[in-house]
């Protein structure tokens, strides 16, 4: 962010999930949470999943982007994504799925 000279527009924090606030009413979320690969079992995953949807629905103004190889991540967050874009980590496929909140309204320039 520094090197792009966006750093007074973007806040990096690394933490789990559920101990995340912010008083900003608007934002962008970008997790890469475990995909249930070697870190979980999948029954973990899937409930992980629901807790970061319930995070996610007390952020109502944000949006949030989630990088993931779990194939039924969208069931398990309930919620269908407003864009799904299939990449692959390595020989992995994932994918990314984006949740868009409103947008914040126009500055008026002075």
């Amino acid at each position: 962010a520094k090197r792009a000279g966006v750093q007074e527009y973007i806040h990096f924090q690394r933490q789990d999930f559920k101990d995340f606030s912010s008083k900003s009413k608007y934002g962008v979320i970008v997790s890469n949470p475990p995909y249930g690969e070697r870190l979980m079992t999948e029954k973990e995953v899937r409930f992980l999943y629901k807790d970061l949807r319930a995070k996610f629905d007390s952020l109502d103004s944000w949006s949030m982007g989630v990088l993931t190889s779990y194939y039924n991540f969208e069931k398990s967050f309930g919620k269908k994504a407003d864009k799904n874009r299939k990449f692959f980590n390595s020989n992995l496929e994932c994918h990314y799925y984006q949740y868009l909140g409103p947008k914040p309204p126009k500055q008026e320039k002075v």
